[in-house]
């Protein structure tokens, strides 16, 4: 008899957790904070880990059905596994509007520096050191690197300005965050519609194809979207929960605290990259890490501007939320973005390839970064 999967292992102790902690009286909660906040976290982990690996199975059947290539295939995967991403936002956003925020933004420094490394694990050829980008990435790909690079740089200056304007502007109201999110859904829509029509053909040999999931049922990849879906919007609201003890309970700064919780909602997917490189299927693991950079700005981060701006008009939101405060936190957060894409457009440019010296360029820069956003941040 086949043993379970272990993502179907992780999913059962979510569930066990999450059947757990329903039955425990809110005031033995409220006594042991830390403790309770920290298996929830496990519990919305493990959910999180299941629901993703869950929507990429799902994501493969659908790719072999329609014949897309690793890349496409595995840019598919990655946009329906940044779900659970999403289900934390949702529930984070009535607790703490700014936190969703931050945690949006962060997470793309993130998935940037698991980018750089990742890098080094690529094959390289023998003679020159250089593992050959495939074709959506360096045609593409780059393009959406320059557009994020510049809606980075219009965000920061507009953010500067505002700081100076006399009396300066203090947030962002509801209204102006749909209609930068809607603009940036608007970019990615086409995005998506270009990669699929103009790139998903699949030219890899057959013998490198990953396993053909073709024959597999559309029930089956029905049910694993439904057990995905649920999944992380469980695993979602109990990371939440552990979000809401922890800053409530300890001072940590607003980009700090957005580190620890954006690490925790996209762990999974570090899951993934390492599961598909160990597989072989190096296009699909650069996939989910380039598209842990690009999918985030452009369609996690909107959403989450979609959703406080909905939430503000619906009330839903804590008292005195005027909008996403306009301060050097923000200010700063956003600019540094220009550098992260800016580079790796101009990295991927020479050749389109990748060298180790690109990976070690691309996480010191990335460090960097990282370094002074949490330090003045």
């Amino acid at each position: 008899m086949k043993k379970p999967p272990l993502w179907v292992w992780s999913l059962a102790l979510g569930i066990l957790l999450a059947a757990a902690l329903a039955l425990v009286p809110s005031r033995t909660a409220a006594a042991s904070p830390w403790l309770f906040g920290l298996l929830y976290l496990l519990g919305g982990v493990a959910l999180i880990n299941a629901a993703s690996e869950s929507l990429v199975h799902a994501s493969e059947i659908l790719s072999s059905r329609r014949d897309w290539n690793h890349f496409v295939g595995g840019t598919v995967g990655e946009i329906i596994s940044t779900l659970p991403e999403v289900a934390v936002i949702i529930f984070v956003v009535p607790v703490d509007p700014v936190a969703a925020f931050l945690i949006a933004v962060v997470t793309i420094y993130n998935n940037a520096v698991i980018f750089s490394v990742y890098s080094f694990f690529l094959p390289k050829t023998v003679g020159e050191g250089q593992y050959a980008l495939p074709a959506p990435i360096f045609k593409i790909g780059r393009e959406i690197l320059i557009v994020g690079s510049a809606v980075a740089l219009i965000f920061g200056f507009f953010l500067l300005a505002s700081r100076l304007n006399t009396p300066p502007k203090q947030a962002l109201a509801g209204h102006e965050l749909a209609v930068i999110g809607v603009t940036m859904l608007f970019i990615f829509a086409l995005y998506l519609h270009s990669l699929i029509v103009h790139y998903s053909e699949n030219e890899v040999h057959e013998a490198l194809r990953p396993e053909d999931r073709a024959h597999e049922p559309a029930g089956r990849m029905i049910l694993l979207f439904a057990v995905g879906t649920v999944a992380a919007f469980l695993g979602g609201h109990m990371v939440a929960t552990f979000a809401e003890t922890m800053l409530h309970q300890i001072h940590l700064s607003p980009v700090r605290a957005a580190f620890v919780l954006a690490f925790f909602a996209g762990i999974a997917e570090i899951f993934i990259l390492v599961e598909s490189h160990r597989k072989g299927e190096y296009e699909i693991a650069l996939s989910n890490a380039f598209g842990g950079i690009t999918q985030v700005k452009f369609l996690v981060f909107p959403f989450t501007l979609l959703i406080i701006g909905l939430m503000q008009w619906l009330g839903d939101v804590p008292a005195g939320f005027i909008g996403i405060p306009i301060d050097n936190t923000v200010t700063l957060i956003m600019m540094m973005l220009f550098p992260v894409f800016f580079v790796l457009f101009e990295l991927m440019q020479d050749g389109h390839t990748l060298s180790n010296f690109d990976a070690a360029a691309m996480f010191g820069l990335f460090f960097l970064i990282l370094y002074f956003l949490v330090v003045y941040g």
